[in-house]
């Protein structure tokens, strides 16, 4: 739930967010049930949950769907990659450019 935030959180404060959809595919069905139907969420994820939904509101257009990690093995080798990094990161690629934005985490 909480990378699905961020992703939110990015993607709202983008140039795309008035013109394109926010895409997000995720290997939980847990969070994609979440995330479509907030009211079947834990209590314990009910901040994130609020925060999201907050979030969902300032989109024009989102959509979160179920991918299994055997068939996304390059993304879920990513996320493994990423979750050892000392640093936050973000790539956006346009135009055959790539920005890159790092933060040490926990400042």
């Amino acid at each position: 739930m909480m990378a699905v935030r961020e992703a939110f959180l990015i993607f709202s404060s983008s140039i795309w967010k008035d013109n394109h959809k926010l895409l997000i595919d995720s290997d939980s069905s847990n969070v994609v049930k979440w995330t479509i139907h907030p009211d079947m969420a834990p209590w314990r994820m009910r901040k994130v949950v609020l925060q999201l939904e907050r979030l969902k509101e300032e989109l024009e257009g989102w959509e979160i769907r179920h991918v299994r990690r055997e068939a996304n093995q390059r993304s879920d080798a990513l996320a493994k990659q990423g979750a050892y990094l000392q640093y936050d990161i973000l790539r956006i690629f346009s135009h055959g450019f790539a920005v890159e934005w790092r933060k040490l985490r926990g400042r």
